[in-house]
């Protein structure tokens, strides 16, 4: 199961692994 980008980032941005700045 491979998850769209956007969601990957969404998910990651979700669980603090990574920052949006």
């Amino acid at each position: 199961m491979h998850l769209p980008e956007q969601k990957l980032k969404q998910i990651l941005l979700e669980s603090g692994l990574i920052s949006e700045e």
